[in-house]
């Protein structure tokens, strides 16, 4: 009798190893509970921080390429590392305080669930600014002089990613404290607005530092601007220019 011939198995190629990454951050993306589920059971908590860091970063990095190709291609270069610099500072920085505040507000979490929730909203927040890549281009293509609107119409871009990101890490905070038996968060909406409160002010004073992500047109390049101002003057700054009242530079 002729025994059939068997092969040993192959190992997964990059190739389907990219598949299974891409397909952990579209089961995070369409259906979230599940995801945060295995969050607070701690079940592959290394990979899918490693997927999650991986997959914002290239989205980051890419978005922030399309912002500075509108002035240069030094500009594209330098805020395709900048954006992804800038969310990463930001939860470095940020992490330790959610990390303290769950702890402080009854809830049982270890810091790598912390650190993972926050990657988990970055990452939300990174795909949808790659999905507003297209009307970015479109206004690129069609108004090259109107810099205040662009860059007042990516910051509406950022909010509304932003808000996508933050209502994930609600949800998420809740699923994974409920995953938590016998430590039920108390105050959890108080202590998650005060958490996103910090993390909003300390992003946007990051952003601030490490500008320009776009660049004033005809000006020199830039890797960072002097510091001085802050965020908010600026934002109310461009407002004055599109309704004539000042002139930025």
């Amino acid at each position: 009798m002729i025994q059939p011939k068997v092969f040993p198995r192959q190992p997964a190629g990059p190739g389907l190893a990219r598949l299974k990454e891409l397909a952990l951050i579209d089961h995070l993306l369409r259906d979230p509970d599940p995801f945060f589920g295995e969050i607070g059971r701690g079940s592959g908590l290394r990979e899918k921080m490693r997927v999650m860091l991986l997959g914002s970063l290239v989205c980051l990095a890419l978005y922030g390429g399309l912002l500075g190709s509108t002035h240069s291609l030094g500009q594209s270069l330098s805020s395709a590392a900048k954006l992804p610099l800038l969310f990463l500072a930001t939860l470095l920085i940020c992490a330790p305080a959610l990390y303290l505040f769950n702890i402080l507000f009854g809830a049982n979490q270890r810091l790598s669930q912390s650190v993972m929730l926050v990657l988990a909203a970055i990452t939300v927040t990174a795909a949808l600014l790659l999905s507003f890549a297209p009307i970015t281009l479109f206004f690129i293509l069609t108004a090259p002089d109107s810099y205040q609107f662009f860059k007042l119409l990516n910051v509406l871009f950022f909010v509304i990613a932003g808000m996508s990101g933050a209502g994930c890490l609600s949800r998420g905070l809740q699923i994974v404290s409920a995953c938590s038996p016998g430590h039920p968060m108390k105050n959890g909406r108080f202590m998650f607005a005060l958490w996103l409160a910090l993390y909003s002010f300390v992003g946007s004073q990051m952003a601030w530092t490490l500008r320009p992500y776009v660049g004033y047109p005809g000006s020199p390049f830039e890797l960072i601007r002097q510091l001085g101002g802050n965020f908010y003057t600026d934002i109310l700054a461009s407002i004055g220019e599109i309704l004539g009242f000042i002139i930025v530079k």
